[in-house]
């Protein structure tokens, strides 16, 4: 069961938002709705305050965690190893399956695990500063 609380915590100000839930993680409140990931069910769901339902699915995706990016959001697939960027009404946008270097996530020629995020937001170069 899924549940939210309000600032204080009695037990009379608790709202069920689902019951069955499968796994649910990443919590992410966008544009007035309740947004999370089951990872089971490989969907995003949502909750607008009075429904529920299915935001995004992709079979084999196993979402593990999802966050906004601007206007859109990040869904980040654990089992499949890639992000997906949805737009705001969960329509899929893109696949992201390489890091900063070009690898691709399904690049079986690399032990080293597959940084995604690095497409989106390339490391920086560290800087060196002079004491004076």
């Amino acid at each position: 069961m899924l549940c939210l609380l309000a600032s204080s915590t009695t037990a009379d100000e608790l709202t069920t938002v689902a019951t069955g839930a499968h796994y649910p993680e990443g919590p992410l409140w966008y544009r007035g709705q309740l947004l999370y990931v089951e990872y089971s069910t490989s969907d995003v769901k949502r909750w607008d305050g009075k429904h529920g339902g299915t935001f995004w699915h992709q079979d084999g995706c196993g979402p593990s965690g999802l966050i906004a990016r601007g206007d859109n959001l990040l869904v980040a697939c654990y089992d499949a190893n890639y992000l997906v960027e949805l737009s705001a009404s969960g329509r899929e946008l893109r696949m992201l399956r390489t890091d900063s270097s070009g690898h691709r996530s399904s690049d079986q020629t690399t032990s080293r695990p597959i940084n995604t995020a690095e497409s989106i937001y390339p490391p920086r170069a560290p800087t060196m500063s002079r004491r004076r």
